[in-house]
């Protein structure tokens, strides 16, 4: 059996909205092509005008049929990015509360094939560990999904901290996952490509570096937290971080490899060299098997960075270590 943990869905309520908005983010449709136009750049001509998507997207029937395609028995499902990240917090206290809610009904409606991490409304940190208590109370929905801003000031904001406690409190998983990139000026005319290649795995490293650094998961060691697309470049500069911790963070009780062998990470490297880095790194009990579909529509080269690794270990990847974290 293998468990995707690393697959997403636009809910149809959250379509609906987006279709309706006339600002970033939104969904234009012309020549009868939809496309999703999130980031500003995208917008200004600076790079692709948005991304095409089709029911892959937003049908929870195509995510069916691409499991039953692609060997893949369950799915942990969340929505995908922005999430609420943009709306006041009033608005996304209560579009968080309603889409975890259709989360919990979507999975029960495929139990045991469907799993859902929700969202957090973290612009309203009483908010979110509000949601997290509903969380705990559902069947299907294991946790939440979340970007690398948290409330506007980084994942290391003292703020966020009763967000952290009452997640290590319950045994919720949080799965952090970029959504902006990093500053595309660094990659000239095709910052497109380069800000999903480049720029979503060092803003992933970025605010789990900081969140390191500046002692959160020493704070709350017993954390559930999985890093998308194998860690960004976390476990590859590990050292590097190892050195600079002990020249500038002298403070740091534990140093960054530990803290970092702590966390959890998918599979999604696309790379057999990558993959048993981080097998080397973090231990193979710690990594899952992910696909990032839809924005991944062909989970073949996920699958043939792990065919050389002993069936044992094969296992771990595809099926225990997921049912192990999310209680599946």
């Amino acid at each position: 059996m293998t468990i995707d943990v690393h697959s997403h869905l636009y809910f149809p309520r959250y379509m609906e909205m987006l279709r309706e908005r006339k600002q970033l983010p939104r969904s234009v449709t012309e020549a009868g092509i939809e496309r999703l136009i999130i980031l500003p750049q995208e917008e200004s001509g600076e790079s692709v005008g948005g991304r095409p998507i089709d029911p892959d997207y937003w049908t929870v029937e195509s995510k069916i049929g691409f499991m039953e395609r692609s060997g893949i028995e369950a799915t942990v499902l969340s929505l995908a990015n922005p999430w609420v990240d943009f709306l006041e917090p009033g608005k996304a206290s209560s579009w968080a509360r309603q889409l975890n809610q259709d989360l919990e009904e979507m999975c029960r409606t495929f139990p045991g094939r469907l799993y859902g991490l929700g969202v957090l409304p973290l612009q309203d940190v009483s908010a979110s560990v509000r949601e997290l208590e509903g969380i705990a109370g559902f069947r299907w929905v294991k946790g939440a999904m979340i970007g690398s801003l948290g409330a506007g000031k980084g994942l290391d904001d003292a703020s966020l901290n009763p967000v952290w406690r009452k997640a290590e409190e319950l045994g919720l998983v949080l799965y952090v996952h970029p959504h902006y990139g990093i500053d595309t000026r660094h990659f000239g005319t095709q910052s497109y490509a380069l800000n999903f290649a480049l720029g979503f795995p060092f803003e992933t490293s970025i605010a789990v570096a900081r969140m390191i650094f500046s002692g959160v998961l020493q704070r709350f060691p017993k954390l559930k937290m999985v890093l998308a697309h194998a860690g960004g470049t976390l476990p590859y500069l590990a050292g590097r971080l190892d050195g600079c911790a002990k020249s500038y963070c002298p403070g740091l009780q534990e140093s960054p490899s530990e803290q970092l062998r702590r966390l959890y990470y998918d599979a999604t490297a696309f790379h057999g060299p990558t993959l048993k880095g981080l097998i080397a790194f973090a231990g193979i009990s710690r990594i899952m098997f992910g696909t990032d579909h839809p924005f991944r529509k062909d989970p073949a080269a996920i699958y043939q960075s792990f065919e050389d690794l002993s069936s044992e270990d094969q296992h771990a990847i595809r099926n225990a270590n997921a049912r192990s974290l999310f209680g599946i």
